[in-house]
């Protein structure tokens, strides 16, 4: 990727389209970061969700700290339908994608698990420290078909080694969930890696994306 030709792109020459779905202004952060990691070339489009308990839920569910703070909203559809019907074609507009890879941390990282529930647009998939833990989500997933080509599809997963280590009942059964995941990801036949980082739920998450991004484009 090179830092002085990061928007030179033509119409002709496709290049790999990373949509990355984030909780603050860490667009340039992210970038940078890839940069330090020498990924190969693509085009990052940062999305800063505005709605984040809502839009990146795929059903509705409670609080799972008490009762004052907020619920989920269960609205993951309708953001679908934004990225594929609003978003990718202002993209198109002006780049021509190889691919799209749909990425995300945390609840955004289990978005991204969702969406190849829901269309087959995106073929690289990126869930840190993924959501796992959503009330019924792995009940909604032994239920529910794959829509991506199993046969080109990679998919990303990671999570700290620290981040079961929580008093919250909903929240320590993080890994075992995701460990599930990563088995039925086997069991599918689908090309996946998955990898343990050091540390909690919000140490480096930054460069733990931005490596998984680097998997993905290899």
């Amino acid at each position: 990727m090179d830092e002085k030709n990061e928007t030179d792109f033509s119409q002709q020459r496709s290049v790999p389209i990373i949509i990355y779905n984030s909780y603050n202004s860490d667009a340039k952060e992210l970038w940078d970061e890839c940069l330090k990691m020498n990924c190969s070339e693509f085009v990052l489009v940062v999305v800063e969700v505005v709605h984040w308990n809502d839009s990146m839920t795929p059903f509705p569910s409670e609080p799972i700290f008490n009762k004052s703070t907020e619920g989920y909203g269960g609205m993951a559809d309708d953001y679908i339908n934004f990225i594929l019907e609003d978003l990718i074609p202002t993209v198109e507009q002006f780049f021509k994608p190889e691919y799209y890879a749909i990425t995300g941390y945390s609840l955004s990282g289990l978005f991204s698990v969702y969406c190849m529930y829901k269309t087959d647009k995106f073929s690289r998939v990126l869930s840190g420290s993924g959501s796992f833990w959503y009330p019924g989500f792995m009940d909604y997933i032994a239920n529910t078909p794959l829509k991506v080509n199993i046969d080109t599809t990679k998919v990303y997963l990671s999570l700290g080694n620290k981040e079961k280590k929580t008093g919250n009942k909903v929240l320590k059964t993080i890994e075992t969930e995701t460990l599930k995941y990563r088995d039925y990801l086997s069991e599918q036949k689908v090309n996946f890696k998955f990898e343990f980082n050091q540390g909690g739920h919000f140490n480096d998450v930054i460069s733990r994306i931005a490596k998984g991004i680097k998997w993905l484009l290899e």
